[in-house]
């Protein structure tokens, strides 16, 4: 089963998390999404990031990792990205695969794919839309 999510949560996810609350004592993160979540035996759920992101986007991304990697829920680690095109970013089984593209003027500056089974989420990808992000109303690192 392949999940579609808007924008917000797929910036919030794996670009824009570490801005939304700088000053919270503690990190939040979680394995789940709504009823779906990463099949877990133990704490912390280490989680593959598919690096597919152009310079621009490697500190965000390196950033992201490393706030959502604070918390004792989830281990993000970084690595090579096999997703292929970025303007298709291929989900891999396993892993989260982040893109960034010129995907146009179509509404989502960012989207947030799952794809699971039952209830476990089994891969997803991040795709993040240049055609916004080289404007200069979102060209920030806010």
């Amino acid at each position: 089963m392949r999940r579609w999510f808007p924008a917000a949560l797929a910036v919030a996810a794996l670009v824009a998390a570490p801005f939304l609350s700088p000053a919270a004592p503690e990190a939040q993160a979680s394995h789940s999404w709504g009823i779906y979540h990463w099949a877990r035996t133990v704490n912390p759920l280490t989680i593959k990031v598919g690096d597919n992101v152009s310079g621009a986007w490697e500190t965000y991304l390196d950033e992201a990792i490393a706030d959502w990697s604070a918390s004792s829920v989830l281990d993000l680690t970084e690595v090579a990205g096999t997703a292929g095109n970025p303007r298709t970013c291929k989900a891999v089984k396993g892993t989260i695969q982040v893109c960034n593209a010129a995907y146009g003027n179509n509404g989502w500056l960012g989207l947030a794919s799952i794809w699971a089974s039952g209830g476990h989420i089994a891969q997803g990808t991040a795709k993040l839309n240049d055609t916004y992000y080289n404007t200069a109303t979102y060209n920030t690192p806010t």
